[in-house]
């Protein structure tokens, strides 16, 4: 039985949750039932963070770069702000995946975070001359 506030996975006969202690209802249970959560209590909000956070690191680690180059900024400023943008990345992905209760969606979010951080590090490193 899973619990309807923090989602942890119960005994199919218990009466408290393993990790909140929040008393589970003791009417009929259904063993293949959908879990019951809050409407206000979702992980879908986490996946679209992870979806802004690609835009944004498309934005930040090609558009903003190549507009400096064309502005006349620095390479020593490229690597600043691509600098910045990885610490960024890294924080945000840590927060999201700390935070998401959903298994499918966490691993969807280490998947993405995996590849804005590989290409954060080559653009940062100068493997890819754009």
């Amino acid at each position: 039985m899973m619990c309807p506030f923090c989602s942890a996975f119960n005994d199919h006969d218990a009466h408290y949750c393993k990790k909140c202690g929040t008393q589970l209802s003791t009417g009929h249970r259904d063993l293949f039932a959908e879990p019951v959560r809050n409407e206000d209590v979702s992980d879908t909000g986490y996946l679209w963070m992870a979806l802004l956070a690609l835009i944004g690191t498309f934005l930040y680690g090609l558009v903003f770069p190549l507009f400096l180059r064309h502005m006349g900024g620095t390479s020593s400023t490229l690597i600043f702000y691509r600098s910045m943008n990885l610490i960024f990345l890294v924080a945000e992905f840590w927060l999201l995946i700390y935070f998401t209760r959903n298994s499918s969606r966490r691993t969807a979010i280490i998947c993405i975070g995996s590849i804005l951080l590989l290409f954060q590090l080559v653009s940062v490193f100068g493997f890819l001359n754009f």
